[in-house]
């Protein structure tokens, strides 16, 4: 048998795991700051926290992460399209007003009602609704 322990701070935050084999001995793992066999999870940092010790994004954190998705989605859905002559005229003047809009809609997100707690939206996604 194999436990999973990790070392933990205070505030639940995982330092260190590591697989030990069920013949160790288990008592100096659970002693003061050490926890074993509990569930992690991992943000989107890459950091590791026990389950249900995630920390909340503040809205600062979700606000950035928000922009930086909606800037993907200019960056690879719009620009390649609207900032080459060639493949702008190749489309009907339907599927140029829907890059227009869909790249407005992302230039407005910020202003959006509950922003940032909103889903940006592909243009595949966005289009479809």
């Amino acid at each position: 048998m194999q436990a999973l322990i990790k070392e933990m701070t205070a505030e639940k935050k995982l330092i260190d795991y590591r697989l030990i084999d069920g013949t160790e001995d288990l008592d100096y793992f659970t002693t003061e700051g050490y926890t074993d066999e509990q569930e992690v999870e991992q943000n989107d940092n890459g950091d590791w926290y026990v389950k249900g010790y995630l920390p909340v994004p503040t809205t600062e954190e979700k606000a950035v992460k928000v922009r930086a998705k909606r800037d993907l989605y200019l960056e690879v859905y719009v620009d390649p399209i609207v900032s080459n002559p060639l493949r702008w005229a190749d489309l009907s003047e339907k599927e140029q007003q829907d890059i227009v809009n869909y790249r407005l809609y992302l230039l407005n997100i910020p202003e959006q009602s509950g922003f940032p707690n909103i889903e940006v939206l592909t243009f595949e996604e966005w289009s479809a609704e």
